[in-house]
This record gives C-alpha cells, structure tokens and sequence, in this order.
C-alpha cells in the first residue's frame, strides 16, 4: 500500500472508501443454517440439482418452503373439521 504521508488528503480518503466498501459486511435478510445430513441423501441432492441446473441451497430452500407449506395447509384443514 502506499505510504499515506505522500499521497494528497482527497487520495487517502477515496483508497479508505475502497477499502471500507471492500471490506464491509454485506447485510442481507438471509440467515445462515448449518446442516448434517446422511451421506447418501447428500448425494442424492447433489446429483439432482446437478441433472436440474440448481444450486443445492436453492433446492434445500423450496424444499422447505414447500414442507412448511404443506404443515400450514394441514393445519387449515384440522381446523375446518
């Protein structure tokens, strides 16, 4: 990195700009879940998403959705009876 002594004060204030930018956290609305699964059924995901053209997380993350789904849909219909 260059010596900050020799670089003029509006230089130095746009390289800790980058650097802040850089190096900032990126906040998201997303949280992150760490998982053990069996090996086989980690295969199994793997080679689908791979067949499919997906990525493993956004299959985990529609699986989920659609099991969450289908609780409340459950649930909705114990309700009616």
């Amino acid at each position: 990195m260059y010596n900050s002594t020799t670089l003029p004060i509006r230089t130095q204030k746009v390289i800790k700009a980058i650097y802040y930018m850089k190096n900032k956290k990126q906040e998201t609305s997303q949280e992150r879940i760490t998982l053990e699964i069996p090996k086989q059924l980690f295969e199994r995901v793997a080679t689908h998403c791979n067949t499919s053209g997906i990525a493993p997380h956004e299959f985990v993350i529609e699986a989920v959705s659609e099991k969450l789904a289908s609780i409340h849909r459950e649930k909705r219909k114990k309700q009616r009876l």
